[in-house]
């Protein structure tokens, strides 16, 4: 990137005499990429494109303190998580930015991402520049690990898709990756990018623990509701009196003690 700087050089002191709105090189580079211009980009360090992007893609994430957190080792998936009511919108801000991943009360927030032919070396470089320069602040790193557990299967892609969250179509980006089976290209394209990856920072492992913690309740709350529900029809139906009661116990431990009696001799034998 430096090297195309400095032959901008000229051109652009050239053109400072005579016009003074003349977009300096790093405008221009984000005009190429697509990247809404910050004034804070002049302040930063940025020695090549692709940390130009990285940038852009972590300008609202901040060095996290959350180091006594366990490591992530499971999320549950989109489809599992609807199930038992956490509501999965795409982000309403439009000028939210792609790791702005928000969980609040049962609604998980995510911004839009489009997943394309060339979305994996995009990420990928991106990643792959976090682990060399910056791999305790690789926050796109742990972006990818969070949505890699989010999609476990085709099928939770395809609600991702449903929801907006997932996109396969967008501007600019050549071919989309529709060969064979949509749902599960995405899949295979996320999941690729967390190969050779090691540990990412722990900026999402609080909304990870928290959908789990969502996820385990809901499941809590639909067993009890079962057991609410069929206890009617089992009171009803066993033991409407104390002689019926009695006749169901005794048949259900006649059924026990011939299971123990099967599984005895099975053993002597």
């Amino acid at each position: 990137m430096f090297v195309l700087e400095e032959l901008y050089k000229p051109y652009e002191n050239h053109k400072l005499a005579s016009d003074a709105s003349v977009p300096s090189f790093l405008e221009l580079a984000c005009f190429y990429f697509d990247i809404p211009w910050d004034p804070q980009f002049e302040h930063i360090e940025i020695p090549h494109f692709t940390a130009l992007q990285r940038c852009h893609m972590t300008k609202t994430q901040n060095p996290s303190s959350e180091t006594k957190i366990p490591t992530l080792k499971k999320v549950y998936g989109a489809t599992s998580l609807q199930e038992v009511g956490v509501e999965l919108i795409v982000e309403p801000n439009q000028t939210a930015y792609l790791l702005d991943i928000k969980c609040e009360g049962k609604k998980l927030k995510i911004p839009k991402l489009t997943v394309h032919s060339n979305t994996e070396a995009y990420l990928r470089n991106v990643m792959a520049f976090e682990m060399c320069h910056c791999p305790d602040e690789a926050y796109v790193c742990a972006y990818i690990e969070l949505m890699n557990y989010l999609i476990p299967t085709a099928q939770d892609v395809k609600l991702l898709i449903e929801k907006g969250i997932l996109s396969k179509e967008g501007k600019h980006e050549g071919r989309l990756v529709t060969t064979i089976s949509t749902d599960i290209m995405v899949q295979r394209t996320i999941k690729k990018l967390m190969q050779g990856i090691g540990e990412p920072p722990p900026c999402y492992r609080e909304t990870a623990n928290r959908l789990n913690q969502l996820y385990k309740e809901g499941r809590k709350r639909k067993v009890l509701l079962f057991i609410k529900k069929n206890y009617g029809i089992l009171k009803r139906v066993y033991f409407p009196n104390l002689w019926r009661g009695t006749g169901t116990a005794a048949a259900f431990m006649v059924v026990i003690f011939t299971i123990i009696q099967t599984v005895l001799a099975f053993v002597k034998d």
